[in-house]
């Protein structure tokens, strides 16, 4: 059976709104290599995250993110997948062998790079780089004309106002 062990690397990846700590910053409590200084007293946040490797059952030792620098986070009804780089690391996600299993992921789901607030859009062909998201923006995603004319397409639109950011990638096959 899996098990995090020495491995903490969410307490720093992973924003932690209750604790308002920002993602990519080691949390105060955390002990790196050891665990949380607070476990049993720790957020809900905490208390209900339940890290990628440890729920996708067919994923190895490599995916652990103590050895990958990531933490895939996969939403309850497996259609989104972030992908929460550690800083230090923030290509990580695009080396052997993740980065093939990612892009063949993103054939039936939204995924989503990111190191802190800057996310890429992960397509099967290809991927969009859309810079920082904030909590609360609006983000829609999918694929514009059809047949050899089909394009990924991602379009932010700001919670605070402001005009839409909207990205298309090239044009061709998006198998």
């Amino acid at each position: 059976m899996k098990a995090c062990g020495t491995c903490t690397l969410c307490c720093k990846v992973c924003t932690i709104v209750e604790l308002n700590k920002p993602s990519g910053q080691w949390c105060v409590h955390a002990r790196p290599g050891q665990g949380c200084a607070i476990y049993g007293d720790h957020p809900k946040e905490c208390q209900v995250f339940r890290c990628g490797w440890l729920t996708i059952d067919e994923l190895g030792e490599d995916w652990k993110p103590i050895n990958s620098k990531f933490v895939l986070l996969l939403d309850e009804d497996r259609r989104r997948l972030v992908i929460e780089n550690d800083p230090g690391h923030p290509q990580a996600w695009k080396k052997a062998p993740f980065y093939q299993q990612i892009k063949s992921w993103a054939r039936a789901w939204t995924v989503i790079a990111s190191v802190g607030k800057h996310c890429i859009f992960v397509f099967p062909d290809q991927d969009i780089d859309v810079g920082p998201i904030e909590a609360g923006d609006e983000v829609r995603r999918g694929f514009r004309g059809e047949g050899p004319l089909k394009a990924p397409w991602v379009r932010v639109r700001p919670v605070g106002g402001g005009p839409p950011r909207e990205y298309v990638g090239r044009f061709g096959p998006t198998a």
